[in-house]
């Protein structure tokens, strides 16, 4: 699909537009995912089609009952739900939101978003995503699209981390990234860490230092503008000191004067 190649052209094209470095890193993280976010879209769609091809065949011959076609339009509507997710999450990142107002918004619903846009890339490198349902609902008062890309980039920073150990097993023999979230008074933690190689001591006071980065491919920017996306937010972005790489993500809960997000 010529749209993901038009992201990828972009992203090239203005890597040194440094007035506009958090637009660029949202469609530099889109064009790394390009091709698994057409098989996230793509593979529901063939799955749709097959159902109502199904249900089609049974009404002609008389045999479709009222429990199949219930079952059969529950599994659509899933699968719409899940297209419907990556879909708003493409559309959210390929804005440009500096200027956008705060919204109330389900901190739940930004997870969903967020992980359908990565959730092809976990499967194909065997990557277990480890994350208890939230208990309650938690609103937060954000630009959604924003804490969608700080949430983004440290889970493809975590995969990189995990990518980078090959084939070598993790201390836990297995390929994982967990998300952890807590409520601590006014504010919300949430804790990403994963079973890659932790950073070196040397250098984990620079890793949110702007232009610092150790990948050939890197710009040094992603953790840097997450850390004043947090900021922008009243909360902050730290680096846990742990044997495991864990970012830590601290945001005040939703207050009332903020509407909530259409």
């Amino acid at each position: 699909m010529s749209i993901w190649k038009n992201i990828r052209n972009w992203a090239s094209q203005y890597s040194e537009a440094e007035n506009n470095q958090e637009h660029f890193e949202k469609m530099r993280a889109l064009g790394e995912l390009s091709a698994g976010l057409v098989h996230e879209v793509c593979s529901p769609l063939t799955v749709i089609l097959a159902r109502t091809t199904h249900l089609r065949g049974l009404l002609k011959t008389g045999e479709l009952d009222p429990q199949q076609l219930e079952q059969s339009l529950e599994q659509i509507e899933l699968t719409a739900r899940h297209i419907e997710k990556v879909v708003l999450g493409v559309k959210a990142l390929s804005r440009n939101t500096q200027e956008e107002s705060f919204v109330r918004a389900s901190l739940d619903e930004i997870l969903g978003m967020t992980i359908s846009l990565v959730r092809s890339k976990l499967l194909q490198l065997q990557i277990e995503l480890r994350i208890e349902p939230l208990e309650q609902e938690f609103k937060i008062d954000c630009r959604p699209a924003q804490i969608t890309q700080v949430l983004l980039n440290l889970l493809l920073n975590a995969v990189e981390a995990i990518e980078a150990i090959g084939n070598e097993t993790s201390r836990s023999g297995k390929k994982w990234i967990s998300i952890e979230i807590a409520r601590n008074e006014n504010s919300l933690e949430l804790q990403i860490a994963n079973s890659g190689p932790a950073i070196p001591e040397a250098i984990r006071s620079r890793v949110m230092e702007p232009h610092f980065t150790t990948k050939a491919q890197g710009t040094g920017l992603g953790l840097s503008i997450s850390k004043q996306i947090m900021e922008a937010h009243q909360g902050e972005l730290l680096l846990k000191s742990d044997e495991l790489t864990c970012f830590l993500l601290r945001m005040p809960l939703a207050y009332t004067h903020v509407r909530e997000a259409a």
